[in-house]
């Protein structure tokens, strides 16, 4: 879905009856690679067009792309150790996206 398309949808719901806080849009956190700043731009997208961001947190599943790359950026043994794919630890934290970047993320949207 692209982002006009997005804002069309919100737009139809509201329409339909549905309240902001009713409007809830999943916004995933602390894939590969992925820079705090563009989870604070889809968050700040969300609530421009009026729905409820709700921050969820990226866990590896094994035998998939991105379970390759997060075995290769992630501080964690991935491969060898199926408790670090727990979604608690942030298993792709790096420098562009900390644990206490997402705990501050997870703060704003929840207030």
């Amino acid at each position: 879905m692209d982002n006009r398309s997005f804002g069309e949808a919100v737009r139809n719901l509201k329409r339909a009856g549905y309240l902001e806080n009713e409007i809830g849009v999943y916004v995933m956190a602390g894939l590969p690679g992925q820079r705090v700043g563009e989870v604070e731009d889809s968050i700040s997208f969300v609530k421009e067009k009026g729905a409820k961001p709700i921050l969820v947190e990226y866990s590896p599943i094994p035998e998939t792309a991105l379970f390759e790359k997060a075995k290769k950026m992630s501080k964690f043994d991935l491969e060898n150790e199926p408790l670090f794919h727990n979604n608690s630890i942030l298993p792709c934290q790096w420098e562009g996206f900390t644990l206490a970047d997402f705990k501050r993320l997870k703060k704003k949207v929840n207030v």
